[in-house]
């Protein structure tokens, strides 16, 4: 309205106005100081406070997009670390175990629930004990010996002779043998490949002629031949006599094998080689049944607690995050992705820690076990140091990260940032100044309506 009447006012008049005008958009940048705070609300007030402030804000929103990530990485460590504290309490629980089976199953020395020797066993019992050869077909050892001697006089040192007991391995030490016996065609095709010779055999008929048993072993009095040339076996023992034989010819009361691998009666003041048997079964005492079962009861809880294992690695997550099966996770600190820390994650499973299944037959096993559990629980003590160092860094620079955004927030407002109370003084003063310009303008114009009157 004002704009519309300049051309009917007097220059003073016309002043007046623009003066109104000018105190006017005074009055409107005031309030828009008051209504936003900012001294500086454009470019145009002040436009290298405007983007500087401009600028810092920017930036102090471009830390705050970082804390959240740096907030949930906090609270994934969190939850890891509880992950592994439950797996490392898993753990004591399976070394308890593990104590408790070897206190019961195995209380007197032995090393086995298990009434054959195994694999490992028999590698090591050849290892330390040179010209000891093993059959499978009967678990058995064997030796040929020395020198030649008297069927009398071999099956005394056979039957005093013994065996080097290796470290690991119980029940050989003390245990003698005899002159072999051969039961089977696959056993006097071996004894036969160690002793291509004249050598002595476990048997003989001295007792009652024609009965002609075992004397010495195991077998000792288990007949396997009844009769001379054309007799038969016994109860479907084995023989292997040659053409013609047992003949008895010269009183020969004792067995001993050929070069040819056959058998001939002989009599026993003949000086021939002989091979030593050490029956396997003789190193290994009675198993009690009631342990073998406790064994396998242990063997099924130690199964379920290394599933338990695999379950709490598997549920310890965070978003998808998988920190207890290998997976890592990355932390950035600033906007640029140049400042950041990866925390590593590590294989938690049973499996992972080396915890792997055995059953409770044998101590080595429990002994396995036992340093395995040792070593995954060092694991993921370790991990859980290591989890909380991480943890540590990345909240400082969580505290760090916040403290920047609220400095590049003060700087960015303390160049925009208006003075309320000196706004407010402002806003007074202007609208005091504009009250007495619009006075002075209505009166400057009643006066000019009276001269007005009196001309007319």
């Amino acid at each position: 309205m004002i704009d519309r009447i300049g051309n009917i006012l007097t220059g003073a008049q016309s002043a007046v106005v623009q003066s109104i005008k000018n105190a006017q958009g005074l009055l409107d940048k005031v309030q828009a100081k008051l209504a936003s705070g900012k001294d500086v609300n454009s470019a145009i007030d002040n436009p290298q406070n405007f983007f500087l402030s401009l600028s810092l804000s920017q930036k102090a929103s471009d830390f705050r997009r970082l804390l959240d990530g740096i907030a949930q990485n906090i609270e994934a460590i969190k939850g890891t670390s509880t992950g592994a504290e439950a797996i490392l309490k898993i753990i004591d629980t399976v070394e308890a175990l593990l104590n408790n089976a070897r206190a019961e199953l195995y209380p007197d020395g032995t090393t086995s629930l298990i009434s054959e020797l195994s694999d490992e066993d028999i590698a090591a019992i050849l290892a330390v004990n040179p010209g000891l050869q093993y059959f499978p077909g009967n678990r058995s050892f064997y030796r040929l010996s020395a020198a030649p001697a008297t069927w009398a006089t071999a099956s005394a040192i056979a039957n005093s002779a013994t065996i080097v007991e290796p470290p690991g391995v119980t029940g050989v030490e003390g245990v003698t043998g005899h002159l072999s016996n051969i039961t089977s065609q696959a056993e006097n095709d071996f004894v036969h490949a160690i002793a291509p010779v004249n050598a002595w055999l476990g048997g003989g008929d001295g007792a009652v002629e024609g009965e002609w048993r075992w004397l010495v072993g195991p077998e000792a009095g288990q007949q396997f031949w009844q009769g001379g040339v054309g007799g038969s076996t016994v109860g479907g023992s084995y023989a292997n006599w040659g053409g013609g034989e047992p003949n008895n010819s010269g009183n020969e009361d004792t067995v001993h094998m050929r070069p040819d691998g056959r058998w001939n009666d002989q009599p026993g003041g003949t000086a021939y080689d002989y091979v030593i048997e050490w029956d396997s079964q003789l190193f290994l005492p009675p198993v009690d049944p009631a342990l073998i079962e406790r064994a396998k009861v242990y063997t099924e809880q130690y199964e379920l607690l290394l599933n338990q294992i695999d379950l709490l690695a598997k549920d310890t997550q965070y978003r998808g995050l998988q920190l207890l099966k290998d997976e890592n996770m990355r932390t950035d600190f600033n906007p640029e992705h140049t400042s950041f820390l990866i925390t590593e994650g590590i294989d938690a499973t049973s499996r992972g820690l080396g915890l792997v299944g055995h059953d409770f037959m044998r101590l080595r096993y429990i002994t396995a076990s036992q340093e395995s559990v040792r070593e995954a629980k060092k694991e993921v003590r370790d991990y859980t140091g290591r989890l909380a160092g991480d943890l540590n860094i990345i909240t400082v620079r969580l505290q760090f990260t916040q403290n920047h955004i609220d400095v590049h927030k003060s700087g960015s407002e303390e160049l925009v940032v208006a003075d309320q109370n000196e706004a407010g003084a402002e806003l007074l003063a202007l609208q005091v100044r504009q009250r007495l310009q619009s006075e002075a303008l209505r009166m400057s114009m009643q006066s000019g309506a009276n001269i007005n009157r009196i001309l007319s």
